[in-house]
């Protein structure tokens, strides 16, 4: 959306529309079950909402699921804008890196 107002006209007199504002949302990485990781996407909205809920387990499914082939593998996370970066195993150069995009997910 370019950054010129945008109007509309209603009649005799011009409109302003309202902008969406874009939904924000948090994702949290645990290592939660015992074969692996999930990605977790939580509304940045109702999170205050949802503290006493977090408590008990996270609402909804988890995004995405990281099975791990080796028992205790640990894995690498890291943001960069709206990617999760996933390096499957920090410490071998030949293991696969993966990008989790959040904007087209």
């Amino acid at each position: 959306m370019s950054k010129r107002q945008h109007w509309q006209l209603d009649g005799d007199r011009a409109v302003r529309r309202p902008r969406l504002v874009p939904k924000k949302n948090l994702y949290v990485v645990l290592d939660d079950w015992d074969k692996g990781f999930s990605i977790y996407k939580i509304d940045a909205d109702t999170l205050q909402d949802t503290y006493a809920d977090l408590q008990v387990g996270f609402p909804g499914k988890a995004v995405l699921r990281l099975p791990a082939q080796v028992h205790g593998l640990h894995m690498g996370f890291t943001a960069l804008g709206s990617n999760i970066l996933i390096a499957t195993n920090p410490r071998c150069r030949q293991t696969p890196a993966l990008l989790y995009d959040t904007e087209t997910a």
